[in-house]
């Protein structure tokens, strides 16, 4: 249980955090840190104007910054070794591909140099566009990649969906100190005192207390300055087969002869609109639900997306979600265009969190069918099965579907995003860390 007294530097913390920008446009676009360019790297990250979370009246443009281990490793390698105790951001996405059940054919050679994130929201496509041709000035001569675009899409009532189709501006973890912290269905249920209680602030950002009262940062005192009021996010470029999610759904409900929007709905957890199968506590409270009075599935498959990615059982192993809809067009006449989301998750522990829910929650087996994934983000040999449970009081008999792959990670990588104080204490090693390797230079000629 939380203590409620948690104060948020909000002045210290990158936006979009604990609170979204709600911003339909973002470019993403990544940096190479080459060795003779540290002290470079160094002025732009100072020169970046980075977004801080208090702001008062939300910008039309802001911008934020990540960097991998390998980047931090390149600005101040003494810090960098000073970090092992976050396995999982040390070794890198794509050391972690086989634990995450990524595919074999991942470009993972595209992500390796990819060691500064930086990332840019507008609240249109002209303000996006004038803002990463400043940067490109700005980062002039420094290996930056082409930005990937994101748009949001809107449903016939303005809400935020995914390319599938779902509304997914609903849930996001209400945080100890946040300004959502009291909004029921978003935190950790009371279940003695029925009350919603928020999520402690440590499972999201370094220096408090997370669910278990621990402060990782206790144990760094050395770095801990520079890692307070940070976050580690995690960034993946996810495909989604759209024609494929209908084409297959629309087969299957003919077979079992169901309507097709509630077989998507079964798989997904909620109804396109939002609304959830499990039975809401509050009326037009979309996130005010337990699955404690569904045990069987009957109202919501255990195997269902939204069930597995967040089964309410506690503060731990949550996410802030911060992903935005994407689409290529074809390279080619016969080619089709590409679509899906760049997911961005913020977390302080990636093992405990964004790892634990890809391995545990969404690649086993859930219910009584053996061998079974999420169906919709879930990794595996195909098909893949889910069983939707029957209903005995509404004589509803149980489906099996088998099911191909919905939705393919083509890589990503884990990046540190430093609090505002954070920055610039790792803009001035870098300094210091250029100055020192040129003197060192010097000494050898």
């Amino acid at each position: 249980m939380t203590s409620h007294t948690v104060q948020l530097e909000l002045d210290d913390l990158q936006g979009n955090v604990v609170r979204g920008y709600g911003h339909p446009h973002v470019a993403h676009l990544f940096g190479a840190i080459a060795p003779q360019n540290v002290a470079r790297w160094r002025r732009a990250l100072l020169d970046l104007d980075v977004t801080a979370q208090g702001f008062g009246s939300k910008p039309a443009v802001t911008r934020n910054v990540g960097i991998s281990h390998a980047g931090m490793s390149r600005l101040i390698p003494n810090v960098a070794r000073e970090l092992e105790r976050f396995e999982a951001f040390v070794s890198g996405m794509r050391a972690r591909a086989t634990l995450l059940g990524d595919p074999a054919d991942v470009p993972w050679d595209v992500w390796d140099d990819r060691d500064v994130w930086i990332a840019v929201h507008a609240a249109d496509r002209a303000s996006l566009h004038d803002e990463v041709s400043r940067l490109r000035l700005l980062l002039a001569g420094l290996s930056i990649t082409d930005p990937l675009y994101g748009e949001a899409l809107l449903d016939q009532h303005g809400h935020w969906i995914e390319p599938f189709g779902f509304r997914d501006d609903i849930s996001q973890p209400a945080i100890e100190g946040a300004p959502n912290a009291n909004k029921p269905g978003l935190g950790k249920l009371d279940r003695k005192l029925g009350n919603w209680l928020p999520i402690a602030a440590g499972e999201f950002v370094l220096g408090h207390p997370n669910e278990r009262g621990r402060n990782v940062l206790d144990r760094l005192p050395t770095i801990a300055p520079m890692l307070k009021n940070g976050t580690f996010a995690v960034f993946r470029e996810l495909v989604q087969d759209v024609a494929a999610f209908k084409q297959t759904l629309a087969h299957a409900a003919a077979t079992w002869k169901v309507p097709v929007g509630t077989l998507q709905a079964q798989l997904v957890g909620r109804h396109a609109n939002g609304e959830p199968l499990a039975k809401l506590a509050t009326p037009g409270e979309l996130s005010d639900f337990t699955y404690d009075d569904d045990a069987q599935g009957s109202q919501c498959p255990i195997g269902a997306h939204v069930r597995r990615a967040n089964p309410r059982r506690s503060g731990e192993h949550r996410l802030i979600r911060r992903g935005m809809p994407y689409r290529k067009k074809a390279t080619d006449r016969q080619g089709t265009d590409v679509e899906g989301l760049y997911l961005v998750a913020f977390n302080a522990s990636i093992e405990n969190q964004f790892e634990f829910i890809q391995s545990t929650w969404l690649n086993t087996a859930a219910g009584a069918l053996p061998g079974s994934r999420d169906p919709l983000v879930g990794e595996g040999a195909e098909p893949r099965a889910m069983l939707v449970e029957g209903d005995a009081a509404a004589q509803r008999d149980p489906i099996i579907l088998s099911l191909p792959r919905f939705v393919t990670c083509r890589g990503g990588q884990y990046y540190f995003v430093p609090g505002l104080e954070g920055l610039r204490q790792i803009a001035g090693a870098a300094c210091a860390a250029a100055g020192a390797n040129a003197a060192n230079a010097l000494e050898q000629q």
